[in-house]
């Protein structure tokens, strides 16, 4: 195919030619100078044209290259926003299990809260109970006092002794609790007060053993010799002060 300069230039010696025909006259020189002077114009208008048209299309492969590479960069950063979008989600899904999972051991830890005071609260009603039981297991009213005497140097019991301590054994002997025994021994002034002390002793361990035998509690009582008290002044005082005196204690 013919440019569209040599096309140009091919029509306008075809259009004067036919002239030159027509009017019978002119030169093949006329006409060549007469072509070129014609065409020289369209040829600059044409070679604009062209270039007019590279530049735009140079222009508009910028344009495209551009348009490519923001294409491109969209596309990735779409793409990274998806990623980041996607483990933003998996946190949050994270986080919600978490959540569910802290839930269930709050859960759990008020259910186990909840059973200890229950616990406490069972416990604290069994304490009052065993409070209110023996509240007055404590409190003990002292009985009337039981003499018991000897003989001089003797920590042997008398027939009348033991009538005296089969009266004191006889209401508590089948008793498991409820009441304690004091037994305390004495012994006259007259001698040696370590011997005294020690005579005290034996006389209040003889009275112990013998509620014992009685069925009396070992555990229930409790003994002490105190040793010499009084004085020696009469034979009736020292026989008074040789003795052991037994108490029981009630409790309520």
């Amino acid at each position: 195919m013919l440019s569209l300069k040599r096309q140009i230039k091919v029509a306008v010696v075809l259009a004067l030619t036919v002239s030159v025909v027509l009017t019978g006259c002119a030169k093949k020189s006329f006409v060549v100078k007469t072509v070129d002077d014609k065409i020289a114009p369209i040829d600059k208008r044409v070679t604009d044209n062209s270039a007019a048209i590279k530049d735009n299309g140079e222009r508009i492969d910028a344009v495209d290259k551009r348009a490519t590479q923001g294409i491109t960069a969209a596309t990735a950063a779409a793409t990274t926003a998806q990623t980041a979008a996607g483990a933003a989600q998996t946190s949050a899904n994270q986080a919600n299990t978490a959540a569910g999972a802290a839930a269930t051991s709050a859960t759990q830890a008020n259910t186990a809260a909840a059973t200890a005071n229950q616990g406490v609260t069972a416990a604290n009603t069994r304490i009052a109970a065993v409070d209110a039981k023996f509240a007055t297991v404590d409190r003990y009213n002292p009985g009337p006092i039981q003499t018991v005497l000897f003989k001089v140097n003797s920590s042997v019991l008398t027939d009348d002794a033991k009538m005296t301590l089969d009266g004191v054994a006889s209401p508590i002997a089948s008793l498991a609790s409820g009441y304690q025994v004091e037994i305390q021994g004495f012994a006259s002034a007259e001698g040696a007060a370590e011997v005294n002390v020690a005579l005290s002793q034996a006389r209040a361990l003889a009275v112990q053993r013998y509620l014992v035998s009685k069925g009396v509690a070992l555990i229930r009582m409790s003994m002490l010799g105190i040793g010499p008290v009084g004085t020696s002044k009469t034979k009736a005082e020292r026989d008074q002060n040789r003795k052991v005196e037994v108490r029981v204690f009630r409790a309520g």
